[in-house]
């Protein structure tokens, strides 16, 4: 896609039949909210930059994740994919029941995350830079992962198949 979205106040809800599509970028203000309705709402080659909250109603791919420590991303039980993200950083937090993957690409996630569903890093590059922490206890990287000053949960079960640098 080519155009931006900018959730700019209030909560925006998408409906089971609604989506943002052909859009380069999804941002969401610090203050503001969008919720999902079901799955893959989000065109999956958005960058979505979220300030405020994002609330996944179902599954959801996207191509990378940025934004601020205002930040929130509630995965309800549900799937995150970013699949290509280009060096982006999330300084929030993804919480939730929810899966959170990094198929391709560079992601940075810099808040202390608490979502308890398993982490994959199933290709590209992953990493937990300064305060950036994992609460989830099961890890699969067959990319790579990286703990610049981040931190996994302790107790994590770590299947490596990839490259993991922990420092």
């Amino acid at each position: 896609g080519t155009g931006a979205t900018t959730i700019q106040t209030g909560t925006t809800t998408l409906g089971a039949g609604g989506a943002i599509v052909d859009m380069a970028s999804v941002t969401v203000n610090n203050g503001a909210a969008l919720v999902t309705g079901g799955n893959q709402q989000i065109d999956d080659l958005a960058d979505v930059t979220v300030d405020g909250t994002l609330t996944l109603g179902g599954d959801e791919v996207i191509a990378g994740l940025g934004g601020a420590a205002t930040g929130s991303v509630n995965t309800a039980g549900h799937d995150l994919e970013v699949s290509a993200p280009a060096g982006d950083a999330f300084a929030g937090q993804i919480n939730g029941t929810g899966s959170f993957t990094v198929a391709g690409g560079e992601q940075t996630l810099t808040g202390a995350n608490g979502f308890t569903g398993t982490a994959n890093v199933a290709g590209g590059t992953l990493n937990l830079t300064g305060g950036g922490s994992l609460a989830t206890s099961d890890v699969t990287v067959t990319g790579t992962l990286n703990t610049d000053g981040g931190a996994l949960a302790a107790g994590t079960a770590l299947t490596n198949g990839g490259t993991v640098n922990l420092s």
